[in-house]
C-alpha cells in the first residue's frame, strides 16, 4: 500500500507538472501575432471564427505526418476554422528547409495564396525529410524550379537568387520563438475574434 501511495503521490505531481507546463505554454502562446490576410497563408476559410497556426519545417518528418491531419480538419469543419502556415526551419535540416520554405514564399508573393498551397502540397508530398529534400541528387533548388512549374520561371528564380523571403522566414520563426514554440510543429489554436490562443 505504501508502494502504491507513492506511486499514486508521483503520478499526481507529474499530471500537476504537466497541467503547468500547458498553463504557461497558452499564457506565452497569447504573443503570436494576429493572422493576417495578406500577410499569413491561409487554407479555408478566411475569416473563419477559429485558425489552427502551424509554426512548420518542410524537412521536419512530423510536420509532413500532421500536413495530412490538418487537411483532414480543414475537410471536417469546413468553414468553422482555417490553417494559417509560418515557416520554421529548422538548423540541422540544412539548406534543404530553408530553400524549400524560400520557394514557397516565393510561390506565394508571385502567384498567391493558391500558389504557396500547392507548392507546399507538392513539397511535403515528395520530400524525404530530415533535410533530404525532394532532390535526389542533392540540388534543392533546381528541384524548387520543377515543383513551380505553373508559375513565371524568371520571377521565381530571381525571387530565390535574391533570398527575397528571407526577412518573412526571420519574421515567422521570431513569432514563434515569442510565443513560445520549441520545436515542430509546433501548433496554436487561436480565436481570431477574442484573441484568445491555446498551445496544442
Amino acid at each position: 500500500r505504501g508502494i502504491e501511495r507513492i506511486g499514486k503521490k508521483q503520478q499526481e505531481a507529474r499530471l500537476v507538472a504537466r497541467q503547468e507546463a500547458l498553463r504557461r505554454a497558452s499564457e506565452q502562446a497569447r504573443a503570436a501575432r494576429k493572422v493576417t490576410v495578406g500577410r499569413d497563408h491561409i487554407r479555408g476559410n478566411a475569416s473563419a471564427e477559429l485558425s489552427l497556426i502551424v509554426y512548420g519545417d518542410f524537412e521536419c518528418p512530423y510536420c509532413k505526418n500532421f500536413h495530412l491531419v490538418t487537411n483532414e480538419v480543414l475537410k471536417k469543419f469546413d468553414n468553422e476554422i482555417s490553417l494559417v502556415w509560418r515557416n520554421s526551419p529548422l538548423e540541422f535540416h540544412g539548406e534543404a528547409a530553408t530553400i524549400e520554405a524560400e520557394a514557397a514564399e516565393c510561390a506565394g508573393k508571385i502567384g498567391g495564396n493558391d500558389a504557396f498551397w500547392t507548392i507546399t502540397d507538392a513539397i511535403f508530398s515528395n520530400t524525404a525529410t530530415n533535410g533530404r529534400g525532394v532532390a535526389k541528387d542533392g540540388n534543392h533548388r533546381a528541384a524548387m524550379a520543377k515543383l513551380a512549374t505553373t508559375l513565371d520561371k524568371t520571377a521565381f528564380e530571381k525571387c530565390m537568387d535574391n533570398h527575397e523571403p528571407t526577412a518573412t522566414i526571420t519574421d515567422d520563426v521570431e513569432d514563434g520563438v515569442k510565443a513560445g514554440i520549441q520545436g515542430t510543429p509546433g501548433v496554436l489554436l487561436r480565436n481570431n475574434r477574442t484573441g484568445e490562443t491555446t498551445a496544442l
